[in-house]
């Protein structure tokens, strides 16, 4: 099982019929334009309720990226998301 987030971010990734439910490793797409001054990762913001969430964390929720998340990466200032079954458009 991989879930697909409003934001654009894998989630709820499950492997080998062993649900890991809180399992969201640090995987993402990233984009960058030639002449642009930075690459942006392919998801929209980070909602707050998120970063300060203790799971799959040692650390609980910092809210900086702690733990091998990529929150601190920059990304776009918005997104949208679409769901119908079973394709996810995000835009």
């Amino acid at each position: 099982m991989i879930c697909l987030e409003g934001t654009g971010a894998f989630s709820h990734v499950s492997v080998r019929h062993q649900p890991d439910v809180f399992n969201e490793p640090l995987l993402f797409a990233a984009l960058h334009v030639e002449g642009a001054p930075t690459a942006r990762v392919l998801e929209g913001p980070v909602p707050m309720w998120k970063a300060f969430f203790p799971w799959g964390t040692q650390y609980g929720g910092a809210g900086n990226g702690l733990g091998g998340k990529s929150y601190g990466l920059p990304r776009f200032g918005e997104a949208s998301f679409t769901a119908r079954f079973p394709f996810g458009r995000s835009s």
